[in-house]
């Protein structure tokens, strides 16, 4: 067992095990836990700085789970303030300093290490070992104090590290995740802009709205930096900012800026990471409701970017931004799509197939999951019109498998009645209502689907689709049959 494991059962024994009839043995492992914590500073360090969880350092976290209060703090002050006022302690802590994992204690530590340093001469050794190990925590703590009590002392120490493509990195994060400082952040910028540092270095603007607390010409400079670029991190982070702020007249971005980076930010066979598509469906959004000039070449492009990725047409993301589309604008949706149709004609678009009828949530029948319920049905009659041998099989293939008026039968019905001897337009309905899963005996659900079947027939109507409904009831008693032999039988196996 490492150190890091040890302490946290002597962290969390007293915690949780601290019952009564078991005080004997809470008293002989608390007391096991401070001899052994108390063998050598490094240990000490471990535990009471680096092994720190939330739990144990946050005072409100703890009031609000009913914990009594310890003595987590002063004893990091003190520990604090002994290596500060000690070169040969400090020194030998210095490793430690950098441990490779968060630690809420950390950047406390670091403050209180620069409380206890007037002189500033812990600050390049820690700035040293930051660069070193990539772990800037306690130097973060360190400087937090700077900055309060010795700003061109901070800007300085800063400065230093944002002149350098070497160490740049170092400086934006100081920079980004402390209190806001208009020169430091410019500087940020200008390294951005050499390509010094990494787009992710703003990602904690995004972090309690820090971003509120930024002019409103910085923001601006900013996102017109990340928009010019192309890599993934860039488009995230411009994703996330579009729907964190607030689109109004005075927005500090256009709605084409919006647009190009909603379109960039589409993922391929990858998918989105993190949380990459929450943010983009809210973007998209916010982009329309704002700007519904953009809402149809949105789709167009969306509509596009299926036919290279098939996966986006099931993608939730992608499914609940286009469906809004939809419903915003039937007419226009449908002449958009239409052109897409008529774009591989006679070949069918099979990506479109599958999200005109809802994608995955199509086979829970689900109406107004399926964008093909909310075009209009006289026009897509009259699209396929225009040649029907082509045309019919392709619209019968993306209908839902119902008759019901309410959940898309409407099409359904027109379809059947007008082009029943047409190859696909029937068997495309009866494929789409045989589909989907279901639980229990398969004879079961066929029953339940030919209970379904008769309801049909006394809706009275057209002749070819009745005719269709008996075609089918037909086909359902066979399998119905067969199911119940087939159940009947493995009753005995």
């Amino acid at each position: 067992m490492n150190s890091s494991e040890l302490n946290k059962f002597f962290a969390d024994w007293p915690e949780y095990h601290d019952q009564p009839e078991i005080k004997h043995i809470t008293d002989r492992i608390v007391s096991i836990g401070r001899s052994y914590t108390k063998q050598s500073l490094t240990n000490r360090f471990q535990r009471y700085v680096v092994d720190v969880d939330w739990l144990t350092w946050d005072e409100d976290i703890r009031e609000r789970r009913g914990k009594r209060n310890n003595r987590a703090k002063p004893l990091v002050n003190g520990l604090a303030k002994r290596v500060a006022t000690g070169t040969e302690l400090f020194d030998l802590m210095l490793p430690f300093l950098s441990p490779g994992k968060e630690s809420p204690a950390l950047w406390h530590f670091g403050d209180r290490l620069a409380s206890n340093d007037p002189k500033r001469s812990l600050q390049d050794k820690l700035i040293v070992q930051a660069l070193a190990s990539r772990h800037w925590g306690c130097l973060g703590g360190y400087l937090s104090f700077v900055q309060k009590h010795d700003v061109p002392a901070l800007r300085k120490a800063i400065t230093s590290l944002l002149s350098s493509a070497d160490t740049a990195w170092l400086g934006a994060a100081l920079t980004v995740r402390s209190e806001y400082d208009e020169i430091l952040f410019d500087e940020c910028l200008v390294a951005f802009g050499k390509k010094w540092i990494e787009a992710n270095q703003f990602s904690a603007l995004r972090y309690g709205r820090m971003w509120e607390k930024i002019p409103s010409s910085t923001l601006k400079r900013l996102i017109h930096l990340l928009s010019l670029e192309e890599d993934a991190a860039s488009v995230g982070l411009l994703i996330g900012l579009f729907h964190d702020l607030p689109f109004i007249a005075t927005s500090l971005f256009d709605s084409a800026t919006v647009f190009s980076a909603l379109r960039r930010a589409i993922p391929s066979e990858k998918g989105w990471n993190d949380s990459r598509g929450y943010d983009w469906q809210a973007a998209c959004r916010k982009l329309v409701e704002f700007d519904n000039h953009f809402a149809m070449p949105l789709l167009d492009t969306l509509l596009t970017e299926m036919g290279h990725h098939y996966r986006l047409s099931y993608d939730h993301y992608v499914e609940s931004v286009t469906l809004g589309l939809v419903q915003a604008d039937p007419v226009g949706a449908w002449q958009l799509i239409a052109r897409h149709f008529e774009t591989r004609l006679p070949k069918w678009r099979p990506d479109l197939l599958g999200w005109l009828k809802g994608g995955l949530a199509g086979f829970h029948e689900k109406a107004d999951s399926a964008p093909i319920n909310l075009l209009p049905v006289d026009l897509i009659i009259s699209w396929i019109d225009i040649d029907p041998a082509v045309r019919a099989g392709l619209i019968g293939h993306c209908v839902p498998g119902t008759l019901d008026l309410e959940a898309g039968g409407k099409l359904s019905t027109r379809l059947i009645a007008k082009y029943p001897s047409i190859d696909g337009v029937k068997s495309g309905i009866s494929a789409a209502f045989h589909s989907g899963g279901w639980t229990g005996p398969t004879s079961l659900h066929l029953k339940r689907k030919r209970e379904k079947l008769r309801d049909w027939l006394t809706c009275g109507f057209a002749f070819e689709v009745t005719q269709w409904i008996e075609s089918e009831l037909e086909y359902i008693d066979k399998n119905i049959e067969r199911e119940e032999i087939a159940e009947e039988r493995t009753r005995f196996d």
